[in-house]
């Protein structure tokens, strides 16, 4: 990821995801002319061969804690109470929908789960743009601390001016001032993180889904709920078909997203697509561990047994 972006290098030299944004109209246009906008792409496949994915990744290795567990046990239970599996959801906002559901499936499959959530607005001392604070927590994604991870990446560009400076801030760079210049005023198109080179980049090299979807789309038990269209991207196995596009019949409401009380509750997670994400992670890691005991610890690092990683990113789109 780009640290400018995401505040977060979660290893390599050439860090990971991809995905190409089809932004859809906005709500307000949508109920000011009661045109249905057309369907979202439906999640497609990174275009990358399989073999050529495996060559550019590092070789893996098995981290001590999956060689404590896997010392003196006799059965693939007795491994399975000692395995604790470790999910990490960065800027997870001051409610953790997902790391609960998480928790709440671990459960039904009677496995130990830790979640560690991260956000400014819950630990006041957390600052990704603090140095040490940045490399402690790549350190840990590197040494493979954490079975998963969900982050989420910011959508917003940077201001180029303020009220007190409204031709421009003083800080900007050439390129950035002239933005400013050109002014933004009816300007209807946003624009998006997934062009990155360095994220789509990221993205290929681990063979990632893309999966676009309508927040209305997981909120089936609710008559108000959000338009908002939002895209994630990751090598979580079952990802794709999360994919869903806003079906919902004419009597229900969609609110615009207009003041920041609408806008940060919109931004809370669906319970139904946490509960979806975290079937998808709890069985992934459960296939993953799947014959774990007949793989020495040698060959294991070498496979990848114990090391996987799910990677998931999301952002919304903006709503104007």
């Amino acid at each position: 990821m780009a640290e400018g972006e995401l505040g977060v290098d979660w290893g390599d030299d050439d860090p990971g995801l991809d995905a190409d944004v089809s932004l859809l109209e906005p709500e307000s246009k949508r109920q000011k002319t009661g045109h249905i906008p057309a369907e979202a792409p439906r999640a497609s496949e990174a275009k990358i061969e399989p073999g050529h994915a495996a060559a550019e990744l590092p070789e893996a290795k098995l981290p001590d804690r999956v060689k404590e567990a896997l010392n003196g046990v006799s059965s693939f239970e007795e491994y399975r109470r000692k395995r604790v599996f470790k999910y990490l959801h960065v800027y997870s906002g001051p409610e953790d929908v997902l790391g609960k559901a998480i928790k709440a499936e671990a459960t039904k499959e009677r496995r130990g789960c830790e979640v560690t959530s991260l956000d400014k607005l819950v630990n006041k001392d957390l600052d990704m743009t603090d140095v040490n604070q940045h490399r402690e927590l790549c350190q840990e994604v590197r040494a493979g601390e954490y079975d998963g991870m969900h982050v989420v990446e910011n959508p917003w560009p940077p201001p180029v001016r303020s009220l007190a400076e409204i031709y421009g801030l003083s800080s900007n760079p050439k390129e950035r001032q002239s933005e400013a210049d050109k002014g933004t005023i009816g300007d209807d198109k946003c624009g998006t993180g997934w062009e990155l080179p360095e994220l789509k980049q990221s993205l290929e090299k681990v063979g990632a889904n893309k999966v676009p979807f309508n927040t209305c789309s997981f909120q089936q038990k609710l008559k108000v709920r959000h338009f908002k269209p939002a895209m994630w991207a990751g090598k979580l196995e079952g990802l794709a078909p999360l994919s869903r596009v806003c079906r919902c019949p004419a009597w229900i409401i969609h609110e615009p997203l207009i003041g920041k009380s609408k806008t940060v509750k919109a931004g809370r997670y669906p319970d139904e697509l946490c509960e979806a994400v975290a079937k998808l992670v709890v069985a992934g890691e459960k296939n993953h561990q799947a014959g774990v005991l007949e793989t020495p610890v040698e060959q294991a690092g070498e496979s990848g047994i114990g090391t996987s990683t799910q990677m998931v990113v999301e952002r919304g789109e903006e709503v104007r």
